[in-house]
Order: C-alpha cells, then sequence, then structure tokens
C-alpha cells in the first residue's frame, strides 16, 4: 500500500538519480584508489575486487527495474534450463540474442545473467554480432 503511493510522488525519481549519480561516484573513486594501489601490483587482485564494485553498480539498476516498474521476467525455455537458472548453477556458456528494439534490452538480459548467477557477462549491438563465427 505505502510502496504504490510511494511510486507516485513525483520527487523520487529525482531522489533515485541523485542516489544512483552519489554512489556512482563513490564507487568510482574506490575504483580509482584500488586502481592507484593495487592495479602496478597485481592485475588479478584488482580485477577481483572491482568486480564487486561494478555488481554493487548494476544492482541498483535491478532494484529500481523490479520495485519501481513490477517487472517480471518470464522465461520461455528447456526445463532444465529453467531449473539451472532458479537454482543459480548455469554454467554454461550462451550466446543469446534478443529480437527486440527496445533501448532497454541490454537491462533485461543483465537481469536474465544475475539471476542465472552469471555475471562474467558481455553486451553486443546487433551489428557486431555479424563478426561472430
Amino acid at each position: 500500500m505505502f510502496a504504490s503511493k510511494l511510486k507516485e510522488w513525483s520527487i523520487l525519481p529525482v531522489i533515485a538519480f541523485l542516489v544512483y549519480s552519489i554512489i556512482g561516484l563513490v564507487i568510482n573513486i574506490f575504483q580509482f584508489i584500488l586502481y592507484v594501489l593495487i592495479a602496478p601490483f597485481s592485475s588479478s587482485l584488482f580485477w577481483r575486487v572491482n568486480y564487486f564494485l561494478i555488481r554493487g553498480f548494476y544492482q541498483q539498476f535491478f532494484l529500481i527495474t523490479d520495485w519501481w516498474s513490477g517487472f517480471r521476467m518470464k522465461i520461455y525455455s528447456d526445463p532444465e534450463i529453467q531449473r539451472k537458472i532458479l537454482q543459480r548453477s548455469f554454467d554454461e556458456r550462451a550466446l543469446i540474442v534478443l529480437n527486440h528494439h527496445y533501448e532497454l534490452d541490454f537491462l533485461f538480459m543483465w537481469m536474465l545473467a544475475d539471476r542465472a548467477g552469471q555475471w562474467n557477462c558481455r553486451t553486443y549491438a546487433k551489428d557486431q554480432i555479424k563478426f561472430v563465427p
């Protein structure tokens, strides 16, 4: 009840933008500090730590998408693949091509990757896919 009324406030998108911007700035400052202090000595340690900073940055997108829009993802696939996604044990490599023309397709694919437990994913534009064998 309160959450649905909260979504109607016109100031809420402004607050969400400010919070996202401030958290993004703090994460970028941490990334710079890690880059200066750790990357020259151990790039693998830098990337392992940076992984969690990047993940924290993108989790804000997922929170807004799940909560604000009420987005629900329905996956039509083999039952085995659905089971792996629900158990967050999806360990195969995959190339998933979306046949939509919306700007938020990348967000939905990242949400799918998050729900499948895969965070080592890339997003490509359709023009770049023509180079994949």
